[in-house]
């Protein structure tokens, strides 16, 4: 019997100029989007467990970059993933910059005397 190694494809996204703040959001969120799968958490690092494959997400400080790494056995799969966590980021850009959600600290307090 033959051994054949599958094929393992494999998409890789990388950003730039981006926080610390903004990279540590996003591995948050992904971690909570993909919480039944087993994942490590590291430094600056996520790396999710999913079937056939693995999704990582590193933060480089030197660098601002975000990597963004998915590997899986099916194409299918591996496409999926990747949007998710684009979609990810996408949402958390919108909710985070919206302007209605942003502190205001212009509050006007108004009250008004009632005769008794």
């Amino acid at each position: 019997m033959k051994l054949v190694a599958k094929k393992v494809h494999q998409k890789t996204h990388m950003f730039t100029n981006i926080e610390n703040q903004v990279s540590s959001k996003l591995i948050n969120w992904s971690s909570g989007y993909f919480d039944l799968f087993l994942q490590e958490d590291l430094k600056d690092k996520l790396i999710i467990y999913c079937p056939n494959g693995s999704i990582t997400i590193q933060y480089y400080r030197e660098t601002s970059e975000l990597k963004l790494t998915v590997e899986n056995k099916r194409i299918e799969n591996c496409i999926e993933y990747f949007s998710r966590i684009l979609q990810l980021y996408q949402n958390m850009n919108e909710i985070v910059n919206h302007p209605n959600l942003q502190p205001s600290f212009n509050v006007t307090i108004t009250a008004k005397r009632q005769n008794v």
